[in-house]
Order: structure tokens, then C-alpha cells, then sequence
């Protein structure tokens, strides 16, 4: 058995077969798409997605800031993850705000977190978002995240879930 230390040859980054490099970009590009973590309260386009719900943008926007609030105040997982992400430094804004695609949130590291306030129907279904959007900011604060490393967005996304 050979247990001697790899070759000292030059090691070349791992590259992606083209089909999954175009798997890789279009899931990129959705996730870094300005549309998708909107932060404009009032945007000039309005949503070209239908909500769920019978309330008007006005009320769905003032029942999501509420919401969030009692979050913050009420759940055990966002009030403990908002203590993590103040011990690293680190408190992005949180937005609510209408979303054009078919999403709960997002995490954008020059933005913020948005909350998707169109398409969360309950409170589980916000505190789950919100949680998990978190973790995104946390390990952008905490970890020297790199967005376009595919190895780091695998394992972001399996840890935010």
C-alpha cells in the first residue's frame, strides 16, 4: 500500500462539463437577478405574478412588515439566528416587497433579504423563509462565500435547507 503524498505536480481547477456549466449559469443568474431580491417598496413595474390571496399590494405589503416584526419578537429560530448574525457583525436589511418570479424570498449580499410578500401564504411558511434567508446572510458575514463557486452554493443551499 502506497500512502506517499500526492505528486507535487501543478493542480488545475476543476472545470464543469458544458451541460452542467449551463445548469450552473442559469441558476446563477436567476439567483443573482436583480428582479428576484427587489428591495423597492414601491416598484415602478408592478408584479406581472397573480397572488394567492384577495388583499390588496397595500395590505399585503403592511401585513408583511407586521408580520416579520412579530418574528423577530415571538419565533425561537429568527430571534436566535439574529443574535448569530449580530455576533458576527453582520445585520443585512430585511425587505418585504412584491416579487415577479414564483419565490418565498432571497439573500443578496449587497441588498439585503427579501421577503417575497406576494407569494407567502402563512406565518410557517415566512418564518421558514426568513430563517432560512438568514442562514444565507450568516454565511455570507461569517464565511468567505464565493457566489460563483458552485461547491459554495451546493453547500449553502444544503445548509440553508
Amino acid at each position: 500500500m502506497d500512502i506517499s503524498p500526492p505528486s507535487a505536480e501543478k493542480t488545475t481547477q476543476r472545470r464543469l462539463n458544458p451541460s452542467d456549466q449551463k445548469i450552473f449559469e442559469h441558476w446563477r443568474r436567476t439567483f443573482s437577478s436583480p428582479s428576484t431580491y427587489s428591495v423597492a417598496e414601491n416598484p415602478s413595474q408592478p408584479s406581472n405574478t397573480t397572488s394567492n390571496s384577495n388583499l390588496s399590494s397595500e395590505q399585503q405589503h403592511k401585513g408583511c412588515i407586521t408580520l416579520v416584526n412579530k418574528l423577530f419578537e415571538n419565533s425561537p429560530i429568527i430571534i436566535f439566528m439574529n443574535s448569530e448574525l449580530k455576533k458576527v457583525g453582520c445585520s443585512p436589511p430585511i425587505y418585504c416587497a412584491p416579487c415577479p418570479q414564483r419565490a418565498h424570498g432571497g439573500f443578496h449580499p449587497d441588498l439585503g433579504i427579501t421577503i417575497c410578500e406576494n407569494h407567502i401564504p402563512t406565518r410557517r411558511r415566512m418564518e421558514s423563509t426568513l430563517a432560512h434567508e438568514m442562514v444565507h446572510a450568516f454565511d455570507h458575514c461569517r464565511f468567505n462565500f464565493d457566489y460563483s463557486n458552485l461547491k459554495h452554493v451546493a453547500c449553502g443551499e444544503v445548509l440553508g435547507h
